[in-house]
């Protein structure tokens, strides 16, 4: 019984350690290749409307959600996949409170909420693609490291 609870105070202090990786990395790997990536290979660097250049935040909110979804597949220990969803919660919270700021779900007839509902597909579409592909980068390493170095992935 002693044995099974040191196991789960070090699965949870070695998840809480990694996903405070990915908040560091992403704090401040941020604006370190914000302008070299997001504004000369992917587009402008303005976006956003009303005046308000939205693009940082959407370039922070990417960058975490793949980093802390490729470090907790690479590195998790075995419920690494409920710590990725726990990770992603307030991201996606986010999205739904932006996107669904006077949603009411019985009334479809209003086109201004239909088209809210599509734009929150596509902003829940490229959410999913950051988490998709921070997956497979973490599967990759996790298969490299197991390979390359079977001893570290025995301990974790």
């Amino acid at each position: 019984m002693i044995q099974v609870t040191k196991h789960h105070v070090f699965s949870f202090i070695w998840n809480l350690t990694l996903l405070s990786v990915a908040i560091f990395l992403t704090y401040f790997g941020a604006p370190l290749v914000y302008k070299s990536v997001f504004c000369e290979y992917l587009g402008s660097c303005g976006g956003g409307f009303f005046g308000f250049d939205l693009s940082g935040v959407v370039w922070v909110v990417g960058l975490y959600t793949f980093s802390a979804t490729a470090i907790l597949s690479a590195l998790g220990t075995r419920s690494r996949y409920w710590w990725v969803a726990i990770a992603n919660m307030p991201v996606l919270l986010l999205i739904l409170r932006l996107t669904y700021q006077d949603f009411n779900l019985f009334e479809f007839s209003n086109p201004a909420v239909f088209s809210d509902f599509v734009g929150a597909l596509y902003i829940l579409g490229a959410w999913g693609i950051y988490i998709f592909a921070g997956w497979i980068l973490g599967w990759l390493i996790r298969k490299l490291v197991r390979k390359f170095a079977p001893g570290m992935m025995a301990r974790i």
